[in-house]
């Protein structure tokens, strides 16, 4: 994340054409890979980083580093501005015109003011003004760089071949360095992130005609914090499943027509929010609801978790552990992560 106004768009835009374009064989890249066996091409972005994935057999891994490298070392952002039309469209559907959007991303500026964690993931629509070809390059240019980049490759290959093609065809990836650019794109250090505090609870009420929701958040350290555990298991002690107690205490007695929580939201690359959220159910004003789960949050301060429920918890972390040891795209998803959190 960067605070940079126009980042967020801009590594969609990159995300976009990337899915779509490179140098040696325009418009063509998802086509080559499916006639070569691959699988499940896609990319996503969220507020800390940007993922790209693709299953293909295993022979044809000197094929994707061919390719891949290609793609990072010459892009070339093809159809650049029907992509920013495509883009603009996203917003609309998923922010303008979703039944809560505009209300969660207030939220988020509110509670992130001048971070990165209050910038939509899409942009905005001053960012798609703003930006360029030139912008554009300008961001790949300062961001996308080797030591910016993390691969993992899982399955049925040779490990030390893996190494040997990665440093054949990313070895000479060097990219010219652009003062200005990375001028105008200068990261915020996380460690330059610290979650607002001082200033009191801020609230936020806003009058939609898509009916009522509640966002309830508490500021929590980055995901590297030694807590971070802590408020994992308490997302599934309220939130994990019909026995959680969000379920039992608040939807079951009529409160909420759902509620849930998230142990980070909307990132844990820094400091972010451990955040209950819930719809009232018919008859249940908003302040009521929000009475009922900070209950329930209280009780986890005021009574110790008994062995039933931290049982409970456990299994399902150690079936949700082996359930993702089982697919290879979730395991080199989580390998990427931890590797690029070093």
């Amino acid at each position: 994340p960067t605070q940079q106004p126009g980042s967020a768009c801009g590594v969609r835009l990159i995300q976009r054409c990337l899915c779509c374009h490179f140098r040696q064989l325009p418009n063509a890249y998802g086509s080559l890979m499916s006639q070569q066996g691959g699988v499940g091409l896609n990319a996503g972005t969220n507020h800390d980083e940007t993922k790209y994935y693709i299953s293909l057999p295993a022979n044809k891994l000197e094929l994707w580093m061919a390719v891949e490298s290609s793609r990072w070392r010459a892009p070339v952002f093809r159809e650049l501005y029907s992509e920013k039309e495509v883009i603009k469209e996203e917003r609309r559907m998923r922010v303008d015109n979703a039944r809560f959007g505009p209300f969660t991303e207030a939220f988020a500026e509110t509670a992130f003011p001048e971070r990165p964690y209050g910038r939509p993931v899409v942009g905005t629509v001053e960012d798609f003004a703003r930006l360029g070809r030139r912008e554009v390059e300008g961001f790949f240019t300062a961001k996308y760089r080797p030591q910016t980049l993390t691969c993992a490759v899982v399955g049925d290959v040779d490990p030390r071949q893996v190494r040997q093609l990665a440093e054949r065809y990313f070895g000479k990836w060097s990219p010219p360095v652009d003062a200005a650019a990375a001028a105008q794109w200068t990261d915020i250090p996380g460690a330059a992130l610290p979650a607002p505090r001082g200033a009191g609870p801020r609230e936020l009420r806003m009058s939609l005609p898509t009916g009522p929701l509640l966002m309830d958040g508490y500021y929590r350290p980055a995901g590297d914090d030694p807590d971070s555990l802590v408020y994992a298991v308490m997302s599934d002690l309220l939130d994990g499943g019909r026995a959680s107690r969000l379920s039992t205490s608040v939807m079951d007695r009529g409160l909420a027509l759902y509620a849930t929580c998230f142990s980070a939201y909307p990132g844990d690359k820094y400091p972010s929010l451990f955040l209950v959220q819930g719809v009232p159910a018919q008859g249940v004003s908003t302040d009521e609801l929000a009475k009922a789960l900070r209950k329930e949050l209280q009780a986890l301060v005021d009574t110790p978790v008994s062995e039933v429920e931290l049982r409970r918890v456990k299994k399902k972390t150690r079936s949700a552990l082996l359930e993702l040891m089982t697919s290879t795209s979730r395991t080199a998803e989580l390998l990427c992560q931890f590797q690029a959190r070093q």
